[in-house]
């Protein structure tokens, strides 16, 4: 597992990226290079005691929830790349990058 985003109220964390985010719900890709370059996958698991909105960084991360290995809802975004890098600034490089992980 690697990144999740912080958003200010623990529940409804898809409802917070829609609205303060502009993400876009969308079917869960086929695979991992279906995802835009301009664009991050995210995947928001709804637990019992807070929301998970999780970063899918390559084909294997997006197979995890996929799966459903969380036996919990889960609800697909896509978010403008520069909106994460604005909630996340140390990961600019690394979503900027070649992305060599999305193959």
């Amino acid at each position: 597992m690697g990144f999740y985003l912080d958003l200010p109220e623990a529940h409804g964390k898809a409802l917070q990226l829609r609205r303060d985010h502009a993400a876009e719900v969308i079917s869960m890709p086929k695979h991992f290079r279906d995802v835009p370059r301009d664009k991050t996958l995210v995947c928001v698991v709804q637990n019992p005691t807070f929301d998970a909105a999780a970063i899918c960084f390559d084909h294997q991360e997006l197979l995890r929830f996929a799966l459903g290995l969380y036996d919990r809802p889960v609800e697909w975004l896509l978010l403008n790349t520069d909106e994460v890098i604005k909630m996340k600034p140390h990961l600019a490089e690394y979503l900027r990058g070649e992305r060599n992980w999305r193959e």
